[in-house]
């Protein structure tokens, strides 16, 4: 018995990379402009939950925190247990209550961290 391969079905690969780069660098974009100062991480948050599939939606909720200044990797990772949110989660996929225990801890922040 001969065994069948399905055909895998017909993808423009060289797109569908710049679209993955595309949107890399619009994540890129959004956490050097919370890095800089440019964007409070509040707005980012309120953008992501206007629009889930948005750039900032995309967004995973660990990459934010660690581009808010003197928030580092072990501090994220405190933060958002701290939280119950999963280090996967995507803003524009946190639920109700888990948005909420984040705004409430960004609104928290200093002013100096949050934006200039």
């Amino acid at each position: 018995m001969a065994e069948t391969k399905s055909t895998p079905p017909d993808v423009d690969r060289v797109a569908a990379s710049r679209a993955a780069v595309a949107a890399r660098r619009a994540r890129a974009a959004v956490k050097a402009q919370v890095a800089a100062r440019e964007r409070s991480p509040l707005d980012v948050l309120a953008t992501a939950t206007a629009d889930p599939n948005g750039v900032e939606g995309r967004l995973r909720v660990t990459e934010l925190l660690t581009s808010v200044p003197a928030i580092g990797v072990t501090k994220m990772q405190r933060i958002i247990e701290k939280l119950g949110i999963s280090p996967s989660k995507r803003l524009g996929g946190l639920g109700t209550h888990q948005r909420q225990r984040l705004h409430d801890f960004l609104a928290g922040l200093p002013a100096s961290r949050r934006f200039s």
